[in-house]
């Protein structure tokens, strides 16, 4: 895991890019969806290293949708490697996945966790995720306001969130109207006792400022998980 630390020192943004892919019917096993993941990672992680990319996560939604998150210090760096990474995967995969949207956004770095709360990720077999989108309403559409209203909706709920397992998250913006939210956990939580609880605390805050588009929830893996081990 990388020094966050040291990524966001002395930075006032950070950018992140979503990349959005359709798997085909024939590969949706999770194993083999592991397998490939593992596969991808292996072989473009030193071209983007080498681009700047300073972090990654992947998410896997059943059936059929992978998500990858690529941080990077300049929005530059973001834009630049967009072509390269998606010849890289289509030369690796063929028509096994379909990219359907690649977006660069602003990673509001001030509502991450402290490195020392992301210690359990070095030894972690698995990780879980919730990804939801949102529509932004009018009157947070500078993304000052955005992120003090967001930090100020996890102050509100981080009681509810940590009793669920929350250890991690992002929050990128990525239109005027456009954010997503990527919570991370070290076990599911679809089926929770105190999942509902949460999706309902969270909708209650933004409610008359933000719109739910979509919430799914699936595996997530780091560069480390998918580079150095083999569980």
């Amino acid at each position: 895991m990388v020094d966050r630390a040291l990524i966001f020192e002395g930075s006032r943004s950070i950018y992140a890019t979503i990349s959005t892919w359709t798997l085909d019917r024939e590969l949706q096993d999770p194993q083999a969806v592991v397998a490939l993941l593992r596969d991808l990672a292996t072989g473009n992680a030193a071209t983007m290293l080498a681009a700047g990319m300073l972090d990654a996560v992947a998410l896997y939604l059943q059936p059929d949708c992978l998500i990858g998150i690529a941080i990077y210090a300049t929005l530059a760096e973001a834009f630049a490697i967009g072509p390269q990474t998606r010849d890289q995967v289509t030369a690796r995969c063929g028509t096994t996945l379909r990219r359907e949207r690649r977006v660069v956004g602003v990673l509001f770095h001030s509502l991450l966790p402290d490195e020392s709360d992301l210690a359990w990720r070095a030894n972690a077999p698995e990780m879980y995720a919730t990804w939801v989108t949102w529509r932004v309403g009018p009157e947070l559409r500078s993304d000052e306001a955005l992120e003090r209203y967001i930090a100020e909706g996890y102050r509100h709920l981080e009681p509810t969130l940590r009793r669920l397992g929350l250890v991690d998250g992002m929050v990128i913006r990525y239109a005027d109207d456009e954010m997503a939210v990527l919570n991370l956990y070290a076990d599911p939580v679809q089926g929770h006792s105190g999942y509902q609880e949460a999706m309902s605390a969270v909708t209650e805050y933004a409610a008359g400022h933000l719109e739910r588009v979509e919430t799914r929830t699936g595996r997530a893996f780091d560069l480390p998980l998918l580079l150095s081990r083999t569980s």
